[in-house]
């Protein structure tokens, strides 16, 4: 591992983390109703916002435990857990954290960490949900209901793609030290079999004592 990437990939990883914090805490999308009539437009609003923690505090609320609960898990506990399995892959010495479990971890991250997508697909589906409009036959009225997503949004989204990076370059590195490790094992192997230097120069020698 290049030396400046090993210091550089733990403060990535925490940098992400915060990101993910960020985008949990602070407002994903504002909901606002525009209306138009005669050439002129109107907007007012928001008139309703969400994040990951109200919709979290929302379904308590509405008595939605089983989407409270998994929206807790999979959006704001999950995406934690994965960034700390990569900085322990990362930092931790195999004495501690052996090959076969590394590589364990992350050929799972690597699986799985492919649908923290989902989340991001479920949140434009919540806004589609609020996409209502109305327009009047008569005349050039019309009322929409607008959703637009902020800077949490995308945040959320950029933290996903920057998780999935760091676990390729994490899995990669590791691919490369296995084949290393299995590169100098053969080799070591091979001089483990093949007579020592000094054996072979005693046996030159003694052979013309033994003749004479």
């Amino acid at each position: 591992v290049p030396p400046a990437l090993a210091v550089f990939y733990p403060f990535a990883v925490v940098a992400v983390m915060l990101l993910y914090w960020f985008a949990d805490f602070a407002l994903g999308a504002v909901v606002s109703l525009v209306m138009e009539a005669d050439g002129r437009q109107t907007t007012i609003g928001p008139v309703f916002s969400f994040s990951l923690l109200s919709t979290i505090v929302d379904s308590m609320a509405a008595g939605s435990w089983a989407i409270s609960i998994l929206t807790l898990l999979m959006s704001g506990v999950w995406p934690h857990i994965k960034l700390s399995l990569l900085l322990a892959a990362w930092v931790v010495p195999p004495r501690r954290f052996s090959r076969k479990a590394r590589e364990r971890v992350l050929s799972f991250l690597d699986a799985w960490g492919k649908y923290g997508f989902l989340e991001s697909w479920f949140m434009v589906f919540s806004m589609s949900a609020f996409a209502i409009a109305w327009e009047s036959a008569g005349s050039n009225a019309s009322i929409k209901v607008q959703t637009t997503p902020v800077v949490a949004f995308y945040a959320y989204f950029g933290s996903t793609v920057f998780t999935l990076i760091l676990g390729h370059v994490a899995s990669e590195y590791h691919a490369m030290a296995m084949a290393s490790a299995d590169t100098c094992g053969m080799c070591g192997c091979m001089a483990a079999q093949a007579p020592p230097e000094e054996t072979l120069t005693d046996v030159a020698v003694g052979e013309p004592e033994a003749n004479a």
